[in-house]
Order: structure tokens, then C-alpha cells, then sequence
């Protein structure tokens, strides 16, 4: 979540999209507090924030029909893209040469962070609107799910085609589209929210072979986003209300809007949560202690 090169006091770098306000701003993880490192934007929700590995580069997607490169420690503006429709999700490729772009218009962009001013590359044209962007399998695969279509899209990036429609999901009943999809730091392992279910993929192939591992159903409440822990084995969700739902390790209350996105830090000792309250909060990893790994 830090990155220890960088100049900023002490500062969170942790990654959400609000749409119900048009800016970011970072927090504090010691005192809470706002840090003097904001994104302005000039109007429309901030639908899609995403970090680079180095946590130096931001990238941000929004209603504006935008997406905009940023310098994370400085919050100046870098590049703005200029998009057609709502930006809904952004991702860096884990080498930063690439950014990944999709929502509305119903297919992928890939820009040339190094370039900026060039062209983008473009992916075949999906069914739906893109909501989820994930680089997997050392850049080789980009999975891409849509807003109103279930299942999940690989691309083979060396290739630029579809491997297989709904390939992640394709042998796996599903209820609803997901909401979120998130590889973890060592690329092993993939996270997904889709309705009240999290599943949990091993992604540590390099062919696109992608297996569902386990899937976590929440007995009331839709998860919006999802996050594993793979030395604990512990995962962290966040939804419209999803307190006192399942075998809870920890519970922690603080926002006053629904938590549309949740992040574990790389060293997994806190993990960071953005809601529609406008706010980005982080948490230490509290609780129970997980003995042998349950």
C-alpha cells in the first residue's frame, strides 16, 4: 500500500472508485485523517481507481468519459484519455507498460503508458458494458467480465482473441454478474464477488487455465468486493450491509455508506475499504488468530 521510495508523508496508497463524489482523496492509516494528496477531478463520478506495482501511477476511470493518468505521491495530472462513454474499470498490467481501459462502450482499450499520446490497442467488442479488468498469468491473459452478462472473458494478450467465452466459469452454476475480480500480490490466486457468492480461483498456470478452488456464499447480503489473504487464508468483503453474516473473524464499522471496494495491503497486515460515503479507510488485521491455516 506504501511505497517507500516515494516522498509522501506516510501516505495510503490504497485504490477505490466513488461515484458518488468526483474526487479522491487519501487517508491517514495512523490517525485517520485526510492527507493533502487529492485527485481533482473537474466533474463525474470516479467510477474505477487503480495503483501501479510501485504504487507511483494512478489511473482513474469516471462518468466523465475519461480515463487519466495521475502521479500518485504528487496527485498531478499526467494524461487524460478521452473515451466515448463511462469509464467503469481501469488496471494496470503488472509491469506497468500498459493500461487497461473498458466500461460503456462495451470494449477493451489498452494504452501505451510509456506513450501516452499514441493510439490505443482495442479488444473485440463485448455484449454488455466491461465492469472488470484483471491482468493475470504474468500479462498473458486479461480477464474481462460485463455488467449484465454472467461469467467471466479471458483475452489471450499475445494473441489479442478470446481464449473462451466464460472460461473461468463455464462448468460453474452462476447466479449474476460479477462485481468485482482481483488477482493477489504473488499472481496465484483469483477473488471474486458475484451476488452473495466469493469464489476463489487458482490462476498459477500459464496456459489460461483457470480452476474455481472454493466459493464462499453470504447468507444476506450482496458483496460488492473481495479480497483473500492466501497466508491466512482469510478473505475480506464488503457490501451494502454484510455485518454479522458467516464465520466472521472481524468486524469493523466506520463508514456511513454502502463499501463498494476492499483491498488487502501486499504484507497483508491491514487492508483498506471505499465507500460511498466518500472516504477510503484502513483497517489492521484484528481478530481471532487463524491456527493451521482455517
Amino acid at each position: 500500500m506504501c511505497n517507500p521510495e516515494c516522498s509522501c508523508p506516510a501516505a495510503v496508497r490504497a485504490e477505490h472508485g466513488c461515484p458518488a463524489a468526483g474526487h479522491l482523496t487519501w487517508k491517514n492509516q495512523g490517525s485517520g485523517g485526510r492527507l493533502p494528496i487529492m485527485l481533482g477531478m473537474r466533474g463525474g463520478a470516479v467510477w474505477s481507481c487503480t495503483l501501479n506495482k510501485a504504487a507511483l501511477l494512478c489511473a482513474t476511470g469516471s462518468a466523465d468519459f475519461s480515463a487519466r493518468l495521475w502521479d500518485a505521491c504528487s496527485g498531478n495530472q499526467l494524461h487524460e484519455w478521452q473515451h466515448n462513454h463511462i469509464v467503469r474499470s481501469t488496471a494496470f498490467a503488472s509491469d506497468s507498460s500498459k493500461l487497461a481501459t473498458g466500461g460503456m462502450e462495451k470494449f477493451v482499450r489498452l494504452f501505451d503508458v510509456g506513450k501516452p499520446e499514441a493510439a490505443p490497442e482495442t479488444l473485440p467488442v463485448q455484449g454488455s458494458g466491461i465492469r472488470c479488468l484483471t491482468w493475470v498469468q504474468n500479462d498473458s491473459i486479461l480477464l474481462c467480465s460485463l455488467a449484465d452478462h454472467k461469467g467471466i472473458q479471458a483475452f489471450d494478450m499475445r494473441t489479442k482473441q478470446i481464449v473462451s467465452k466464460r472460461l473461468v466459469l463455464r462448468s460453474v452454476s452462476t447466479h449474476a454478474s460479477l462485481s468485482t475480480s482481483m488477482a493477489s500480490f504473488d499472481g496465484n490466486h483469483l477473488t471474486s464477488a458475484e451476488g452473495k457468492v466469493v469464489r476463489f480461483f487458482d490462476i498459477s498456470g500459464n496456459s489460461g487455465s483457470i480452476q474455481q478452488v472454493k466459493e464462499h456464499r453470504l447468507p444476506r447480503a450482496n458483496a460488492e468486493s473481495a479480497t483473500y489473504c492466501p497466508s491466512k487464508r482469510v478473505f475480506a468483503a464488503g457490501g451494502e450491509d454484510i455485518y454479522d453474516t458467516g464465520a466472521e473473524l472481524d468486524c469493523n464499522k466506520g463508514h456511513h455508506g454502502p463499501v463498494h471496494a476492499v483491498r488487502f495491503a501486499p504484507t497483508y497486515e491491514m487492508y483498506a475499504s471505499g465507500s460511498e460515503d466518500g472516504t477510503i479507510r484502513v483497517w489492521p488485521m484484528a481478530g481471532p488468530a487463524v491456527e493451521n491455516g482455517k
